[in-house]
């Protein structure tokens, strides 16, 4: 075996001391119960996303906090962010199912037209995601779609993963 280095140059590479860190929870019935609480990526800073008692959810440190819900939504998640502190997902509630994008301090998400769901967020802000119902998928720059991704005749059920910084994007149909 040869040790490793640093990134910065030569020499031991900085101690990794493996430990497990408890997040808090939101409170809410669900709390706890398996599928209603997850870690999903995380930021910088200390930020880390994901959900909680079923609810889109971040934490600053092991602080959990909620992503603020508009009426008609009452469960979701956080499925990415990006290194701006940026946050994309789901949301789903008796109106239906929405994708958003949130910011710490905004009073509520940004509902992303057309989209059911936002899978991933480059550094750049753009998000890619879908609708679960159809044969596309979607890339928005703040709150507006621009552009349409389709599949290949023959191909059904587009699902979008990820997005790099130069704009590729992941997925599977």
């Amino acid at each position: 075996m040869v040790p490793a280095t640093a990134a910065g140059g030569p020499g031991p590479a900085s101690r990794c001391t493996p430990a497990l860190h408890v997040l808090d929870r939101l409170p809410g019935t669900g709390a706890g119960s398996w599928g209603s609480e997850s870690v999903n990526d995380f930021g910088t800073g200390g930020l880390s996303v994901g959900r909680s008692a079923g609810l889109p959810a971040y934490w600053a440190g092991s602080t959990v906090h909620r992503v603020p819900l508009p009426s008609g939504y009452d469960r979701g998640s956080v499925a990415a962010v990006n290194h701006r502190g940026l946050m994309v997902g789901s949301i789903q509630g008796p109106v239906g199912a929405a994708a958003f994008s949130y910011r710490v301090g905004a009073s509520a998400v940004r509902i992303l037209p057309g989209g059911t769901y936002a899978a991933d967020v480059n550094d750049r802000g753009t998000v890619a995601g879908g609708n679960d119902s159809s044969d596309a998928a979607y890339l928005w720059t703040g709150a507006t779609l621009t552009r349409t991704l389709t599949v290949k005749p023959g191909h059904t059920r587009v699902r979008v993963r990820g997005i790099n910084s130069r704009g590729t994007v992941i997925g599977y149909s």
